[in-house]
Formats: structure tokens, C-alpha cells, sequence
């Protein structure tokens, strides 16, 4: 015999479906702090050149306090540009945040993408600023967090799908006890 839902369970499951879903899609979601623009929570834009100098457009992504696009002078440093976002959040993993890279490749006379990584722990104890790439137009700089930042995230998606498929099966075992 099989099992037909009527609409009280169906409405049940999408209203319980609907709340972790949207629970679940917060874990994700970075704090901006100020600058984010109406009606997109999450966008942010910085501008921080000057009107008579020559001015990059720069991407900030991962764990620092204010993610986005920022447009910054074309001297500006990976590390000036991490301070300008409020810095690293705690999580961030320092010993291997990524630049991406737009270069071109006059052997293959095409455009390549290359991965600077730069080990800022390695700056943090010897203070060389010789270890600290001067940033380009187009960069995306990303600063990735630790091992445990992303089991925890991992974690709560499990949390929310084993949630969700409790509900279900108890909506399930409510319905067939009628």
C-alpha cells in the first residue's frame, strides 16, 4: 500500500524544510560590517584611492571583517589591503592566504592565471616586507580559514539535513499512526 501525504503533513514538511533551509544558508553567509549596499545584505564595495592618483580595483574574499571589491592606489600591499578590511577574522588561516592572478604568458602568448601564496605568519615573525607582494589590478586576494572553521561549518549542515530528516520521518510515523 503506499503512502499518500495529505496537504497538513506536505505544508508541515515545506515550513520545516523552508526554516533549516534558510538557517543553513546563514552559516555561509559573511558579516560585511558597514558598507553593505540595500537590498544586498552581503555586497560591499570600498573605495579608498584618491581622485588624482592612479587607482586598482581589487577582490577580498574569506575570512577578514569586511569582505568585497575595493579600490584601492596601485601601491597599496596584501597586507594594507587586509588592514583597510578590518583585518583577519579569528579563524583565518594566516600561513597560506592565495592571490590570484591574471599574467600573461609570452610563450604561449595567452593569458594564465597564476597563485601567488604568501605565509603572512612568516611576515608576522620576521618583519620583512620583501615577503609582501605589492597587489595589481583585477587581484583576488583569498584568505581561507583554518581546518577546524570548515569541520564546524561541515558540522552544522549535517545538523540542519539530520534536523530536517527527523521531522520527516517522525511527520511519517505520525501520519501512518492515524
Amino acid at each position: 500500500m503506499a503512502f499518500i501525504p495529505d496537504k497538513k503533513l506536505i505544508l508541515s514538511l515545506i515550513a520545516v524544510l523552508t526554516l533549516t533551509c534558510s538557517a543553513t544558508a546563514q552559516i555561509f553567509d559573511s558579516p560585511t560590517g558597514t558598507g553593505a549596499q540595500p537590498g544586498f545584505s552581503n555586497a560591499t564595495a570600498f573605495v579608498f584611492g584618491t581622485a588624482d592618483g592612479v587607482n586598482i580595483e581589487v577582490s577580498l574574499w574569506g575570512y577578514v571583517n569586511r569582505p568585497g571589491l575595493y579600490k584601492i592606489p596601485h601601491t597599496t600591499d596584501l597586507v594594507s589591503l587586509i588592514s583597510l578590511a578590518g583585518g583577519p577574522r579569528e579563524n583565518a588561516r594566516l600561513d597560506d592566504v592565495r592571490i590570484i592572478r591574471i599574467v600573461n604568458n609570452p610563450e604561449t602568448n595567452s593569458m594564465e592565471e597564476k597563485i601567488i601564496r604568501v605565509n603572512l605568519e612568516e611576515f608576522i615573525e620576521k618583519g620583512d616586507r620583501k615577503l609582501i607582494p605589492i597587489l595589481k589590478p583585477g587581484d583576488v586576494v583569498v584568505m581561507t580559514g583554518s581546518a577546524y572553521t570548515v569541520f564546524v561549518n561541515f558540522m552544522s549542515v549535517i545538523r540542519d539535513v539530520a534536523l530536517v530528516l527527523n521531522t520527516v520521518l517522525i511527520v511519517i510515523q505520525i501520519s501512518r499512526q492515524k
